[in-house]
């Protein structure tokens, strides 16, 4: 299958094999054309429609020199049942990936085209399209700045860099940003991650230390994917259970690509609030449940009390009257990715992408023009 299982409306099927003549003729003896003409009096890239016999599915049938496709209803059903009439004609299945290596090297378009099947969001989709057809121009470019030598070197260099600055963007176009929420014990965390998705993923209860584990949830905000964790509350404990969740709330705190330190509003402590959201490296505070305080002048006073080295975002929200919610998404869209990506640069999306360039750099910074030649021409 070259289309992702269930995302689409239709679902595509590549077969090849040596010789071709042989999966033209299985799929003659699955595939019935509505013209009654045969696949081999199509020419290649041209349209067949029909219907496939072991489920009178609908489907088109699309000749290519090196194989041939089969066009079929997305979701999981059809396409399934379509690869299991061909694994009973004795015909091997192979991933994407080993199809992409089949039909063209490991080529930039090659790349995107896997991480197109990848994406999650329609945002992210449309992205990585945008950035397909903005690659041979932009390969030229660079092509003709490798071509021109030492001359371009400095211009090529900081064309380089500004694509790897966008590195981190690319690399979560297919998978999501790790979001993490953290705080002391019983401050909301559970209940704000319920608000942000419109239902209740996370238990919720007024006991202090519900949370023992991670929770996690994918959704997305401003069309960028990210995976929500609710973390355990982060106190000192003897029940040894708490002491793994919270082990466990500092490892994904680490590895997070954005943290949230979440308060209770009516329960602040400017030294001890400060010393976590420092000790956390969080981006955004969040003060919650501010329908509890009814003034506002403490609220003041504990943001005045901001040591010089904490410059994080600060939001006030309140899951019982759904206030707040949408601006902190917001704010979390806005920190992942501050700028809109260029549709004039190359984004990387994966890690061979990021290598092509880093190994490009590597080469002109050398002036080792012959390969780096050698090597932007097979992109």
């Amino acid at each position: 299958m070259l289309t992702p299982n269930g995302r689409g409306a239709i679902a595509v099927i590549a077969i090849w094999g040596e010789p071709l003549s042989l999966a033209e003729s299985i799929l003659e003896s699955l595939f019935e054309a509505s013209s009654g003409k045969r696949i081999s009096q199509l020419k290649r890239g041209s349209l067949m429609y029909g219907r496939w016999r072991a489920t009178q599915e609908d489907v088109v049938v699309v000749p290519f020199s090196d194989r041939f496709e089969i066009q079929c209803h997305g979701g999981k059903v059809a396409p399934l049942s379509i690869l299991k009439s061909l694994s009973e004609k004795g015909v091997g299945e192979a991933s994407a990936d080993e199809a992409l290596a089949h039909f063209e090297k490991r080529s930039w378009l090659a790349e995107l085209t896997t991480a197109m099947t990848q994406a999650t969001t329609e945002r992210t989709a449309l992205t990585l399209l945008s950035q397909f057809h903005q690659v041979p121009n932009l390969i030229a470019e660079i092509q003709a700045d490798v071509q021109a030598g030492k001359s371009k070197s400095t211009n090529l260099i900081s064309r380089l860099d500004q694509i790897l600055s966008w590195e981190r963007l690319g690399r979560h176009l297919t998978t999501p940003w790790s979001v993490v929420l953290c705080g002391r014990p019983n401050v909301g965390k559970s209940s704000l991650i319920n608000a942000i998705v419109g239902f209740e993923r996370a238990i919720v209860h007024e006991v202090a230390g519900t949370t023992r584990d991670v929770v996690t949830q994918l959704t997305a905000v401003d069309g960028w994917p990210i995976e929500l964790k609710d973390t355990a509350g982060l106190r000192e404990s003897n029940d040894a259970i708490e002491i793994q969740g919270v082990a466990l709330s500092h490892s994904e705190i680490n590895q997070a690509d954005l943290v949230i330190a979440v308060f209770d509003a009516s329960q602040l402590d400017a030294a001890a609030n400060w010393e976590l959201i420092d000790a956390v490296k969080a981006s955004i505070v969040v003060i919650n449940k501010i329908d509890l305080i009814s003034d506002s002048r403490a609220l003041d006073q504990w943001a005045s009390a901001r040591p010089a080295c904490c410059e994080p975002q600060i939001q006030t929200t309140s899951t019982t009257e759904k206030k707040g919610i949408e601006e902190l998404v917001l704010a979390v869209a806005k920190r992942l990715v501050p700028a809109e990506p260029p549709t004039d640069v190359l984004i990387p999306a994966t890690r061979l992408q990021v290598e092509m360039i880093q190994r490009l750099r590597h080469l002109i910074e050398g002036e080792n023009w012959k390969a780096a030649g050698d090597l932007v021409g097979d992109w």
